[in-house]
Parts: structure tokens; sequence; C-alpha cells
């Protein structure tokens, strides 16, 4: 298993629909596991302010690769940017 973690600011009128999206029934939990299986799972621990390390667990590095190289990638991730 590797692990994959981003640090992200949200603004705080947008951290409840930030929260939301990364829980199970998530729009971006929901996508992610339907885009790519071989993704365990994803957190995120809340730090000072509206900042919040996401870790994703992937089941090996050559999971978290070939996700990479899809086109759906950067598209998910800049919904943890807005």
């Amino acid at each position: 298993m590797i692990y994959v973690a981003y640090l992200c600011v949200v603004s705080p009128e947008k951290t409840t629909p930030f929260i939301s999206m990364l829980r199970d029934g998530g729009l971006y939990r929901e996508l992610t596991r339907q885009l790519y299986p071989r993704q365990i799972g994803i957190s995120a621990l809340r730090g000072c302010a509206n900042s919040f390390l996401v870790i994703q667990f992937w089941l090996d590095e050559r999971a978290y690769q070939v996700a990479r190289n899809t086109p759906s990638h950067p598209i998910l991730l800049s919904m943890m940017k807005k």
C-alpha cells in the first residue's frame, strides 16, 4: 500500500462542501470509487484555520501511476482546488 498526500487550503465558506465531498457518499469519494477501483480510500485531516491534509490510500504504486495518467485525474484534482 502507498499513501499520497495533498495539502489543501480551503476558503471558509467552502469548508463544509469540501468536507462533504470527501465523505462516504460525497461527490469526490463516489467519482474516485468508480474511476479508480484500486484506490482503497481517502481521508482528510483538518489542520490550522482552513487547511486540510488529504491522504489517498492506494493498493500499490502501479495503481496510483495508472490513475495519474487517466484524463480524469487532473479534473478530480481541480475539484480539491476550487
